[in-house]
């Protein structure tokens, strides 16, 4: 059986938001310890999250979880940057297989459940080799799930392109889920209060 890893790119700035969003209050906890109590719920092999270079709460608070935390001297310039530290992490704390996999989702999204993730790797493993992106209502979601031999592929790619360039030349399987988070950006104040009332206010009532 092959084993399944994760990526969570954090490091960025918040920029729209105003302020470090993962910090933000999430029920009794702050968004952050959210994510990482579905990711660490959901059986993976090892998660490694990548946090920002200046928000040393970030730390403290990925501490408290079995995830492998990674703080860049500076903060990564992209996304594939971001996902290039956490997979050598990966890489020299588990050295992964070619026959491995990982998962790829950023760690904004509060709607994120076991179950989806769960049914992600479920679906690789039934198609091994073939990258599985989850589907809603026509549109691709989170969290992806490739091979690990991809991970030499994002090596090879140039600056300008990003991971999305390996998942649209395939072999891709589209895997139907009940995932609505994937309309839920969380980059401004307004966002984060319309899924806040949505996915905590209605909840405790």
């Amino acid at each position: 059986m092959p084993r399944h890893f994760a990526v969570l790119p954090a490091a960025g700035a918040s920029v729209r938001m105003g302020t470090p969003k993962l910090l933000l209050p999430w029920g009794k906890q702050c968004l952050l310890d959210h994510v990482l109590a579905i990711w660490t719920s959901a059986g993976l092999d090892g998660i490694a999250i990548v946090l920002p270079p200046d928000q040393p709460e970030f730390l403290r608070r990925a501490r408290t979880f079995n995830v492998e935390s990674i703080v860049p001297v500076t903060r990564p310039a992209d996304m594939k940057a971001s996902v290039r530290l956490g997979l050598a992490r990966l890489c020299e704390r588990f050295q992964p297989l070619p026959a491995d996999a990982w998962l790829l989702a950023p760690a904004d999204l509060p709607g994120m459940t076991a179950k989806v993730i769960q049914a992600v790797v479920a679906a690789y493993d039934a198609t091994p080799e073939q990258i599985v992106v989850p589907v809603h209502e026509g549109r691709r979601t989170h969290p992806v799930a490739l091979p690990w031999t991809s991970v030499r592929q994002i090596d090879e790619l140039p600056s300008n392109e990003g991971i999305d360039t390996i998942v649209k030349t395939g072999p891709v399987r589209e895997l139907p889920v009940d995932a609505s988070f994937v309309l839920d950006d969380l980059d401004t104040p307004e966002d984060y209060a319309r899924l806040h009332d949505r996915y905590v206010r209605r909840n405790a009532t």
